[in-house]
């Protein structure tokens, strides 16, 4: 599934938001502390909107909300195998008239889910 935010931001912010995102090539599991996998310039991982005002979010504090749970499930640290739930990929569009980005999210669970889903 998805999920899409309508941030209002400058061109320069978001910019910056999605810089390319680096990942060491020995990282277990391929990801961050913060369970994101490498990225290329244009995506935006989820933890860059931590920093995000909630004023900036056009869903007020239900898309700060939904942000931070997201955060949770990709976070390994949240998960006992120390492995994220879920794995996001982002595009997004702007609007310079209105300086408002629409980030759109692919959200794809992980197989630890399913696993989780399938043992009694």
């Amino acid at each position: 599934g998805y999920i899409e935010i309508q941030l209002s931001i400058s061109s320069e912010k978001l910019l910056k938001l999605s810089r390319a995102n680096a990942v060491d090539e020995n990282a277990p599991g391929g990801f961050n502390s913060d369970g994101e996998f490498r990225t290329p310039v244009g995506q935006i991982p989820l933890s860059r909107l931590e920093e995000i005002p909630v004023e900036s979010f056009r869903g007020g504090h239900d898309d700060k909300d939904l942000i931070n749970s997201l955060y949770s499930l990709q976070n390994p640290l949240s998960s006992p195998w120390g492995r994220p739930f879920i794995r996001l990929v982002s595009s997004h569009t702007y609007d310079k008239k209105t300086e408002t980005a629409k980030i759109k999210f692919l959200v794809y669970f992980t197989r630890l889910i399913f696993e989780l889903i399938a043992d009694p």
